[in-house]
């Protein structure tokens, strides 16, 4: 059998399937899921990894998913249950897909990644270059691949871009309706955002099948996030940043004003905290579902808390810096928040609920298509 790994440099942070890369990707799968004596050697982690795993199992070969330990610990606590991850996420085959764990610890958590591609070059037989960075880590690799006989086969290779993604937005000059502004006094707001993630309870292989189908526009964007919501009537709980890591809703009871003023790139995340796109829900049906307002508090303080306590805490932001007694004050207190445990069901309020968008004409579609109130966040 012949072991062959399909490989891509890091790519723009949000594809679609007019990527090309993605595109040449897609074109070697299909040219070799032909020859039966093939292995394809795959991984988890990054998005080009876990893309060619989506179409591999599209495909139906048979499939080596290579993992460092601590890689597969992000998943799953052993091979078992990684084998359940993977037929459920990515509708893999369990009987056509081994697994290859490569042993590391803790202190080599940072190089997991670089331990795991090696192990992959040492294991391919031929590699499948397709959109591979100048002066990176995979060209000097390939570079050296002809001193282990590994064959390199460059008919899919396509020119590496570096695309800016626009992630970073600036609302700071935008004006505020006043009227909508109005309005919303008696609410609380769900905000969403561009999701670089596959939505709460979104199996992998749907979001990579949607990136796949997408041509023009990104299709998990704050806009197609919030018809989702609409679509399914029901506001999934997201574990994301949440409390141990227990899915539940975000709602804030800031004005309309103060939110706007919370809308940040987050470089960390490689994300904006919130875009202007929302769901408004009166206060009153948000308590009757569970929404508590969340207590903001010193680390010191949280510690006491019982488990479900600090479900509905938050850290001030207040920490004491070193080389004076001033202290650095985070925005978290600004962001009024409430939770709810778990999702929240719309159907029975669905005729309450006020939809935000960005634009005008956003806000002529939404009410098109779900015969809701929908007002614009920007006069």
């Amino acid at each position: 059998m012949q072991h062959i790994a399909i490989i891509n440099s890091r790519q723009a942070l949000r594809p679609t399937g007019a990527s090309g890369w993605l595109q040449a990707t897609s074109d070697a799968i299909r040219t070799l899921a032909t020859d039966s004596n093939c292995v394809f050697i795959a991984s988890l982690d990054e998005m080009t990894y876990e893309m060619t795993l989506y179409q591999l199992a599209q495909a139906g070969v048979t499939i080596e998913i290579i993992l460092t330990k601590n890689q597969m610990k992000k998943c799953a606590e052993d091979e078992e249950s990684l084998n359940r991850y993977l037929a459920s996420e990515f509708k893999l085959q369990t009987k056509r897909t081994r697994i290859l764990i490569i042993e590391d610890d803790e202190t080599q958590k940072s190089n997991s990644s670089h331990i795991r591609d090696k192990a992959i070059l040492q294991r391919a037989d031929m590699i499948i270059p397709i959109s591979i960075r100048s002066k990176g880590f995979w060209e000097a690799e390939l570079s050296g691949a002809a001193h282990r006989s590994t064959k390199v086969d460059q008919r899919f290779r396509v020119p590496y871009k570096k695309i800016q993604t626009t992630i970073k937005q600036n609302y700071e000059n935008h004006q505020i309706d006043l009227d909508t502004a109005a309005y919303l006094e008696n609410y609380l707001i769900h905000w969403t955002r561009t999701s670089n993630h596959p939505w709460p309870s979104e199996k992998r292989w749907e979001f990579y099948r949607d990136l796949s189908n997408a041509q023009t526009s990104y299709p998990r964007s704050a806009f197609f996030t919030l018809q989702r919501i609409l679509s399914e009537k029901r506001i999934r709980g997201s574990a994301r940043h949440m409390p141990n890591s227990t899915a539940m809703v975000s709602l804030t009871a800031a004005s309309l004003f103060e939110s706007v003023s919370l809308m940040k790139y987050r470089a960390r995340y490689r994300e904006m905290t919130i875009e202007p796109f929302a769901i408004a829900i009166p206060h009153e049906f948000a308590v009757s579902v569970g929404a508590r307002r969340i207590k903001y508090c010193s680390t010191t303080e949280m510690k006491s808390f019982s488990r479900e306590e600090k479900l509905f805490t938050h850290s001030n932001g207040r920490t004491k810096l070193s080389d004076s007694e001033k202290s650095k004050v985070a925005a978290w207190e600004k962001e009024q928040e409430w939770r709810v445990l778990g999702d929240i069901d719309l159907k029975s309020v669905w005729s309450e609920i006020v939809v935000l968008t960005e634009s005008q004409t956003q806000a002529d579609e939404i009410e098109k298509v779900f015969g809701l109130k929908t007002l614009t966040v920007f006069a």
